[in-house]
């Protein structure tokens, strides 16, 4: 007697479950004396300052054509990638674990956080969907050179990319920003004897 083959797409969700259960043990080993709430308002507020300041210097590196400022730009958005990977760490990737792993409050609050953000992904689209194409038309009937024409562009593709980027983070940051601080001590220090 044969035993019947679980589906593909059961197969898939199995292993992404266990693949986030692993990855969410190598995490639980990392940055325990900074899992409480202070420290990850903190860093919240410190990576939405760096990655705001960088995508303001990239804008007006471009504009004003200067490459130091677009160095620094992207000198702040490494250091931006590297305090979002601390949050992740410190949320224990609960902004991106699957529903099989959550309870019923957690898939909630992750749900409702996905659709804020689509909200705001639809709007700055159509925002800057309108001004690359009303803006570039805009700008040709005015006569500008096309040297002007490739600023607004490339200016206003960069921002719409750098702000969409920070939307996708806005769920984790809420997370960083509201989830309890642990009590337990075992969370805080599991490997303390």
């Amino acid at each position: 007697m044969t035993g019947r083959r679980s589906s593909p797409m059961a197969r898939y969700r199995r292993h992404r479950l266990n693949s986030f259960e692993r990855r969410r043990d190598v995490l639980d080993s990392r940055f325990h004396r900074w899992r409480n709430r202070h420290h990850r308002r903190a860093l919240v507020l410190l990576f939405s300052g760096v990655y705001l300041t960088g995508v303001t210097l990239s804008v007006v590196a471009v504009l004003r054509e200067q490459a130091n400022l677009l160095a620094v730009a992207a000198v702040l958005s490494l250091v931006a990638c590297a305090l979002w990977f601390t949050i992740r760490t410190l949320i224990r990737l609960e902004d991106m674990a699957p529903p099989e792993f959550l309870d019923e409050y957690e898939l909630a609050r992750q749900l409702r956080l996905r659709a804020a953000t689509t909200h705001f992904y639809y709007a700055i689209g159509l925002v800057y969907a309108g001004i690359i194409t009303f803006g570039s038309v805009w700008a040709l009937d005015k006569g500008w050179a096309m040297r002007d024409l490739y600023d607004l562009t490339y200016t206003t593709g960069m921002t719409m990319f750098l702000i969409i980027g920070l939307i996708g983070a806005i769920p984790g940051l809420v997370l960083a920003w509201t989830l309890p601080d642990p009590t337990d001590p075992d969370l805080l220090f599991p490997y303390a004897d």
